[in-house]
């Protein structure tokens, strides 16, 4: 793979972020997880601004969903 692969494989890597990010929510309107009621750490806020539950929660989420 060349500099050029390269490049496009991070420019299309940006532009998928840049859609997922677009598509997001901006903010979550509550700072408490909608499962268990804990607080959502000012960190995982910080990265992902638009979680309504805390990791915990979301990981036990995400292995129902899936």
């Amino acid at each position: 793979m060349d500099e050029a692969d390269q490049a496009q494989i991070r420019i299309e890597k940006e532009d998928a972020l840049t859609m997922v990010k677009a598509r997001a929510p901006k903010k979550a309107q509550t700072k408490n997880c909608m499962d268990c009621g804990e607080r959502i750490t000012e960190k995982r806020r910080q990265f992902v601004p638009w979680a309504t539950r805390c990791m915990p929660c979301q990981v036990e989420h995400e292995k129902e969903r899936f």
